[in-house]
């Protein structure tokens, strides 16, 4: 029977699918995502920690690899062994979609595209990139946008939660324009709805600024930085859309052996501070 070709990933034929071998501490956080996927989709403070460490550590690898071969590697397997023996396995999912992390703006500065580049700059020449090369990324790969948003329903109508989940609550213009939209999504046809004044507009409409890469980055990154040192530094704060799916757990175990240990999981999560 001929093998089915893997699908290609960002327009490129991606090399065979390869694997990242864990060691003891991350492979025990992957055996604990592993079985709690199995178990439930609600992750508790244990199962966060330990998908951290398994997405810090197949960054690693991922650029690693990246850096020796200078193109996208394809998304690989990641596994944990016990006595040479594949456990617990996983995929690795690279997503092409990123977020820069800097410092947001200061109600002076929100609006300002200059302040915004200066900053993601100067934030990646703090992470380890060249001067020259986070100036060179910046002025060639972002774009700032400015994008209206609207505060929702319930915002407009009861609030925001602030510090210490204190609610806050909303102005009269802006309640006035929540309770004019309540008042629309319940219409019967016959009362009279009443226009948003330019004042209640204005109260629940902000301006968002945000940062868009140009297509294709990825191709153009070893221009940017220099060795894994400096690929990690940029992406610290360019930071990709990670994810690990295709989930299996107890490979080498008998059924019994399996269910064994998913009951102790199952206690773990379901009985735990009892």
């Amino acid at each position: 029977m001929a093998k089915k070709e893997q699908a290609p990933i960002s327009g490129k034929q991606p090399d065979e699918r390869w694997t990242i071998r864990l060691g003891s501490r991350d492979g025990h956080a992957l055996e604990q995502l592993c079985s709690s996927h199995l178990i439930t989709d609600s992750f508790g403070k244990i199962e966060q920690h330990a998908q951290k460490l398994v997405l810090k550590a197949c960054l690693h690898a991922f650029a690693k690899r990246f850096c020796k071969e200078k193109k996208r590697p394809s998304n690989p397997n990641v596994i944990n062994l016990i006595e040479q023996t594949p456990d617990c396995q996983s995929l690795f999912v690279f997503n092409d979609k990123f977020k820069i992390c800097v410092e947001g703006p200061t109600q002076d500065d929100q609006y300002e595209e200059s302040w915004a580049k200066k900053t993601v700059t100067q934030t990646l020449v703090d992470a380890g990139i060249k001067p020259a090369h986070a100036k060179k990324f910046v002025e060639r790969e972002i774009e700032v946008a400015f994008v209206t948003h609207f505060l929702t329903l319930q915002e407009m109508i009861d609030g925001k939660v602030g510090p210490a989940r204190s609610r806050i609550k909303p102005d009269e213009l802006t309640r006035s324009a929540g309770l004019k939209f309540e008042a629309f999504m319940k219409w019967d046809g016959e009362k009279t709805i009443h226009p948003l004044t330019d004042e209640e507009r204005d109260a629940i409409s902000y301006v968002k600024m945000e940062y868009r890469l140009q297509p294709g980055m990825l191709d153009r990154i070893f221009e940017y930085c220099e060795g894994i040192a400096e690929l990690e530094a940029f992406f610290s704060v360019v930071q990709p859309v990670l994810s690990l799916k295709n989930h299996e757990f107890g490979l080498g175990d008998n059924p019994s052996d399996r269910i064994d240990r998913l009951q102790t999981k199952f206690n773990d999560v379901f009985h735990a501070g009892e």
